[in-house]
């Protein structure tokens, strides 16, 4: 599907085109890079701002998950160096795209400082190719370079994903988020003409969000869906939003091998840590006048919602004025506009009793999420605009509607700069994160649990004759060796974890692990009499296994889906004629 003017029936310049400035021709991908270069050099050259809410955390991991992965495991769940060495269980939860994206530069790096550049590094990457996708998708919207190439410079700088994800939060997963998302909207764009292509972008880019950022994902499918509808009933083919849901299916179950664990090991981590007390969902709506915890963060984040919203619905209300703007047109500026405002509303305290019909939604976490689709809204209705303007007005009147984009970049930029002043991120190259996790992924009180062991021993024998130590470390494998040959019961400095076993060796024929204590949840050791080592693993649980079936029934679907579009594609044969 096309937007074109109805004067400009062909000869439209593709992606690929370039820009003239003076003697110097780039393409849009490279004016998208430089700009996003520009944007983001201290982090290209220094890393996250560790002043962000998820800078530190992202270290920590990044360094144990990139060390393990090069050491063979191809699934780093547990990490054993966190918490003090009693490990946590991070990534049976937490997404791992992002962290696998940013390992891959790990064996040219080394220490926490590495692991910050690295994940700036790909952060960056990362922005640039969401500007990249929106130019794309955008494209298929347009049809016209500038109009595209200006939707997608408004997609990088608006003050959501620019200052708060990037400089204010350093939310490295949610970044991830903005990259995949044009990428999805730009499949739903092809579905009519290469269905094939599109299910295996579609699939694959959705199936990346939920790998990537599980909160945006009760945002930014449900807008796929939406937008999709919307295309089906201005094309009057239904495929379109038919293969939308299909290709969502198979996404979703391509993601099965972390959704497994991440929906169902929910009860096995502290859940109130992210849910409760100081992150209750309903603090942090606007207007519900609780106090945030930095000064002027939620003016800034009122002002972003204002700002952005504002935006859509004045440049969709110039355009729905019009009388020769095009079905396709108007219907997208309505849904931006219906979307956005619904988007602001959603972020106040006026909305809480629909929160409360729907708690599965409270689990974005942070009503301001919500912002991530916002922006994404924004994107396309500044694109519309400026190619209905310049299709559809001429001269004067035709320079003036295209002055009013002027005060909408401004304000943005206003509000970058600003609120880069008056929120400061904190940029450092030697980063000090610590071994200690974020509360959620501490399986008990670290404190006790450490002080049951003598300084820089990670055994301690309870019960039985002779000594302990541990002779094999590795992430989900502990082997202890017991000198003597009768009952032994020993702690070993690792937390427990459903999915420990206990495998003994040589004479020693039986032993078994628990939990320490409620307070002190420590692996505790009974090993029956005889000799031999004692292996504890944390091997393959059932539901990681179901989870990996799962995805495979996910790649399945999607090879069966395009299997189906191609044969829907094919040209029938025509039955030849019974007279002749």
């Amino acid at each position: 599907m096309q937007l074109q003017s109805d004067s400009v029936t062909q000869g439209y310049l593709q992606p690929g085109s370039f820009f003239a400035f003076g003697r110097l021709r780039l393409s849009p991908y490279t004016i998208l890079f430089l700009v996003s270069a520009a944007l983001l050099l201290p982090i290209w050259l220094i890393g996250l701002p560790v002043s962000g809410h998820d800078a530190l955390a992202h270290v920590r991991w990044q360094q144990d998950f990139a060390n393990q992965l090069w050491n063979g495991e191809l699934y780093p769940r547990w990490l054993p160096d966190l918490n003090q060495g009693l490990g946590s269980p991070a990534f049976f939860i937490y997404p791992p795209l992002p962290h696998y994206l940013a390992a891959i530069l790990a064996p040219l790096s080394d220490g926490h400082a590495w692991a910050q550049l690295r994940l700036g590094i790909l952060a960056a990457l990362g922005f640039y190719a969401s500007g990249a996708g929106a130019y794309l998708w955008l494209m298929q919207v347009t049809r016209d370079r500038t109009s595209a190439l200006l939707g997608a410079l408004v997609f990088l700088v608006a003050p959501y994903h620019l200052f708060i994800d990037m400089y204010y939060r350093s939310a490295y997963a949610e970044l991830w988020a903005f990259t995949w998302a044009p990428f999805s909207l730009y499949a739903v764009h092809l579905f009519e003409r290469k269905p094939v292509r599109a299910i295996v972008i579609f699939t694959l880019s959705t199936a990346a969000l939920f790998l990537s950022h599980a909160p945006s994902c009760i945002a930014l499918p449900p807008l796929y869906v939406a937008y999709a509808a919307v295309l089906s009933l201005l094309t009057r083919n239904k495929s379109i939003l038919l293969w939308t849901c299909a290709a969502s299916v198979a996404a979703t179950a391509l993601a099965g091998i972390y959704l497994a664990t991440a929906l169902t090991h929910q009860h096995f981590i502290d859940s109130s840590a992210l849910y409760a007390g100081y992150f209750d969902f309903f603090r942090w709506l606007l207007l519900a006048g609780q106090r945030w915890p930095r000064p002027g963060a939620e003016v800034g984040i009122a002002a972003i919602s204002v700002v952005q919203c504002g935006a859509v619905f004045v440049l969709g209300w110039l355009m729905l004025r019009s009388q020769i703007l095009n079905p396709t047109q108007r219907a997208l500026t309505q849904l931006s506009i219906a979307g956005s405002l619904a988007i602001l509303f959603l972020m106040t305290k006026l909305s809480a009793p629909l929160w409360i019909l729907v708690p599965i939604a409270q689990k974005i976490q942070f009503p301001w999420r919500l912002l991530t689709a916002q922006t994404v809204l924004l994107a396309l209705v500044a694109a519309l605009y400026l190619h209905w303007v310049r299709n559809r007005a001429a001269g004067t009147l035709r320079t003036k509607r295209q002055r009013l984009l002027l005060p909408v970049l401004l304000a943005m930029a206003a509000l970058n700069i600003g609120l880069m002043f008056v929120l400061k991120p904190i940029f450092s190259d030697t980063p000090k994160p610590g071994s200690i996790d974020v509360p959620e992924y501490q399986m008990g009180p670290l404190d006790p649990a450490t002080a049951l062991f003598a300084k820089k021993s990670n055994v301690r024998l309870l019960a039985g004759q002779g000594n302990a130590r541990v002779e094999t470390i590795s992430p989900r494998h502990l082997r202890l060796h017991l000198d003597g040959s009768g009952e032994a019961r020993a702690l070993l400095r690792d937390f427990y974890y459903p999915g420990w076993e206990c495998v003994a060796g040589g004479t020693r024929k039986s032993c078994s692990v628990q939990k320490f204590n409620a307070g002190t949840p420590v692996l505790s050791v009974i090993a029956g009499p005889g000799r031999g080592p004692v292996d504890l693993v944390l091997g393959q649980t059932r539901i990681e296994r179901i989870g990996e079936m799962i995805s495979l029934a996910g790649l399945t679907l999607m090879a069966v889906l395009c299997a189906v579009a191609a044969l829907l594609r094919r040209p029938r044969r025509h039955e030849p004629d019974q007279a002749a």
